[in-house]
Parts: C-alpha cells; sequence; structure tokens
C-alpha cells in the first residue's frame, strides 16, 4: 500500500497537465527495478536451492 501511493505522489508530482508520460516513466522504471532485483536476488537463490537439491521444478525421469 506504502509502494502505490508513493508511486500515486510521483506521478503526481512529475504530471504535466497535458501528457501520461509521468505515468509511463515511473512504470518504466518499476519494471526495470524489478527486473533488476529478480537478476540480483531471485535468480541467485534459486541457483543456491537448485545446486543444493532442494528446488524441485525439475522432474526427474
Amino acid at each position: 500500500m506504502l509502494c502505490g501511493a508513493l508511486a500515486s505522489g510521483l506521478v503526481a508530482f512529475l504530471y504535466d497537465g497535458r501528457t501520461a508520460i509521468a505515468m509511463c516513466s515511473l512504470m518504466a522504471m518499476f519494471a526495470i527495478a524489478s527486473l533488476i532485483a529478480y537478476i540480483g536476488l531471485a535468480r541467485p537463490a534459486e541457483r543456491r536451492l537448485a545446486h543444493a537439491g532442494m528446488l524441485h521444478s525439475e522432474t526427474k525421469n
């Protein structure tokens, strides 16, 4: 909820009164930030779990 409120406040602050550039730019920024967080945090953790044999996403025949 807090992140949504902050994003809404940023859009209102950056809004120029005519275009949706403020909203689009924040959406792009947060999408890029989430991709960076996934690559930097989630993927290394998945690799460690897979290496330890704790991740069962692949079935063995």
